[in-house]
């Protein structure tokens, strides 16, 4: 009887040390798991870093091409006056060379 109880207790032990080695494995699969888990958060730490800074360009950017934009605007109104006022010139110019024309005739 004391063989069979010192068997089984030998059993209960053999089980109870794979139990034990089966948790370390779990542990370290969780230990790799949790470092793949920090590995990818500091990876999007920094993307979301680098996209704050990208978004940091995108918006200087936008600035310069709304002010950009501003100036072309100007640029076209200075444009139009200086064709309106070429125009102008141009009828002077011809009203004169008629009247010198007619006067010479």
């Amino acid at each position: 009887m004391e063989n069979r109880i010192s068997n089984q207790l030998k059993k209960l032990y053999e089980r109870v040390v794979d139990l034990e080695n089966l948790v370390d494995l779990k542990d370290e699969e969780i230990g790799r798991k949790n470092q793949i888990i920090e590995d990818i958060k500091t990876e999007l730490h920094a993307k979301m870093r680098s996209t704050d800074w990208l978004n940091g360009d995108i918006s200087k950017l936008n600035a310069g091409n709304f002010r950009l934009l501003a100036e072309n605007r100007e640029l076209h109104s200075q444009v139009d006056r200086l064709l309106e006022e070429l125009r102008l010139q141009g009828e002077r110019l011809e009203t004169i060379a008629r009247r010198n024309y007619s006067t010479r005739s």
